[in-house]
């Protein structure tokens, strides 16, 4: 988080997005960013959040998920840290993934082949010690 902070991304899109607007007025610079948008076939999203279970208003927050919508991206990921658990949330075009439901299968077992191989590594890292 703190190298994203320090890069030169957000100025970047700022100054950029400030001269869209300034020079071609919201309607084109509103355009201009939807055909960028239009372009790309899959946003990432990874929102850290709280590392302790926090409280709105004295109830307990017991999950958070987040997602966007009228995008024109075939499939949006959203990861959210949360506590101790990792939320993923999903948005597909049904027209290019008929099945989302073996999509989501296939993240499953992809999900638990990545921790069964960390915790083999975390495992034989403390045993060569």
């Amino acid at each position: 988080m703190d190298r994203k902070k320090s890069s030169l991304e957000v100025t970047i899109i700022k100054v950029a997005s400030e001269f869209l607007v300034k020079y071609f007025g919201v309607k084109a610079g509103a355009s201009i960013l939807r055909l960028l948008m239009k372009r790309t076939t899959i946003i990432f999203s990874n929102v850290v959040g709280p590392a302790e279970k926090i409280t709105l208003c004295g109830h307990p927050v017991v999950s958070m998920g987040c997602s966007v919508y009228g995008q024109p991206q075939a499939l949006t990921m959203h990861y959210q840290n949360y506590g101790n658990t990792v939320s993923i949330t999903l948005a597909v075009d049904e027209t290019q993934f008929p099945d989302c439901h073996e999509l989501l299968d296939d993240l499953v077992e992809s999900i638990r082949l990545i921790k069964d191989a960390a915790s083999l590594h975390t495992v034989s890292s403390v045993q060569s010690n």
